[in-house]
């Protein structure tokens, strides 16, 4: 029986994956923009590499979702007792996938930008305040 769209794309556990890298990195990069102090914006300017290299991954592990959902697929092939349901069950899941990590993808690199050109702005904005007391 068919389910909605949404029990297809959180049936998979790397939808759930998915889902708890994307939020924690967006979580770190909001409270990077909003709450961390200047001097620490400006001291640590590597303070978003392990965002952006979740972020950076996220297709890449919705690409393998697309992997498992194709090996499902072509495993109920080989049974000859397989449905068209358990067939297109496995393709459902494997586009599920791909649609979920590019679909969290595209915000997480938005917010990786304006969080790295807020660090530029605010390191700028320091080398001027220190070429102006010297």
């Amino acid at each position: 029986m068919p389910g909605s769209f949404y029990s297809h794309l959180l049936a998979h556990p790397l939808s759930w994956l998915l889902l708890g890298l994307a939020f924690s990195s967006y979580a770190r990069l909001i409270y990077i923009r909003l709450s961390a102090p200047s001097k620490q914006l400006t001291q640590r300017p590597k303070i978003t590499t392990v965002p952006a290299i979740v972020i950076t991954a996220l297709p890449l592990i919705g690409l393998l979702g697309t992997i498992m959902g194709m090996q499902t697929s072509f495993s109920a092939l080989v049974h000859s007792s397989s449905t068209a349901y358990t067939v297109t069950n496995g393709i459902s899941q494997a586009l599920m996938t791909t649609l979920l990590g590019i679909a969290l993808a595209i915000p997480g690199w938005l917010l990786l930008w304006s969080t790295k050109a807020k660090i530029e702005r605010k390191t700028m904005e320091s080398l001027g305040e220190f070429v102006n007391q010297a």
